[in-house]
């Protein structure tokens, strides 16, 4: 009463069962506002392997937002080609400076990304609620202990229950040592790269900040990365108006000899570069897979 809590408890229907007593001693509390949102308080008939039973509520009002994803397997790659070659002949590439460079990436971007949209689909993400170390053994033992659960309500005798749930407890404590052991043993065989990967996989967030909080885009990713790496330097939007004789000379402005990238990048490289990727796997933010 002195936090404004209440309890959400509906009926008297025991809680807590044991061979020496059954009470009432799990209370269930929230908030007057929670309160307003709480649905079909119950306690689960459902053996629960414990001496405390499963209470069930439902949360009315409670918007989820659904999670989607593309399969880069999936994708209609034949489709994709036709289009993409489709896009790229409608547009007529003259590049003669840094400008004309940067227009002509993002319009190469601005082709690649709808096409790859339009031609791997786009599904709602599923949540698993399976966990890696059930099995069926598991499954059996526990049918197993909650039948010997219910015969000893019935008979009071307590013996064979407590046996039955000893035993599946220690099967249940190894399975998951084990699996996580096998977990641990994948990722030590796997590429530093694809190790991290697989670790923060279920994660949504894509790197750690100096706080040790999750950035949300990649911008604030790279930024972080960049006074990782760079320590002291800062980011800064220099114009030529902006420069001064003391702070950093004119540059001297390119020529078209200078444009020629032949000279340092030919066709051989890039493709190089590009097969030295992974497959399936995106080298930056752009989203554009190899």
């Amino acid at each position: 009463m002195a936090n404004n809590l209440d309890i959400l408890n509906i009926g008297n229907k025991p809680t807590f069962v044991n061979a020496r007593r059954s009470e009432v001693i799990d209370v269930t509390i929230g908030t007057t506002f929670v309160s307003n949102y709480i649905r079909k308080w119950n306690v689960s008939d459902e053996e629960s392997c414990s001496d405390h039973r499963h209470i069930n509520f439902e949360i009315g009002r409670i918007q989820t937002s659904i999670l989607t994803y593309q399969n880069p397997r999936k994708t209609n790659w034949e489709a994709y080609m036709v289009d993409l070659e489709t896009c790229l002949d409608r547009m007529d590439f003259d590049i003669r400076d840094c400008i004309d460079l940067e227009l002509a990436a993002d319009r190469l971007q601005g082709a690649i990304i709808p096409t790859y949209n339009e031609h791997c689909p786009i599904v709602n993400q599923r949540s698993n609620k399976n966990v890696p170390w059930w099995n069926e053994d598991l499954a059996r033992m526990r049918k197993k202990t909650r039948k010997a659960f219910r015969c000893a309500r019935k008979s009071g005798s307590w013996d064979q229950y407590r046996r039955s749930l000893t035993e599946y407890n220690k099967v249940l404590r190894k399975s998951k040592k084990d699996k996580w052991r096998r977990q641990c043993e994948e990722v030590e065989q796997t590429q530093a790269c694809a190790r991290l990967y697989k670790i923060l996989s279920k994660e949504p967030q894509v790197s750690i900040n100096n706080t040790g909080e999750y950035t949300k885009t990649g911008e604030v990713t790279i930024r972080e990365l960049f006074w990782v790496h760079f320590p002291g330097s800062e980011i800064t939007n220099l114009t030529p108006e902006s420069w001064t004789n003391s702070e950093l000379e004119t540059p001297k402005r390119a020529s078209r000899e200078d444009w020629q990238m032949t000279k340092v990048i030919d066709l051989a490289k890039i493709k190089w570069d590009v097969s030295s990727f992974q497959p399936y796997k995106s080298p930056g933010p752009d989203g554009i897979f190899q």
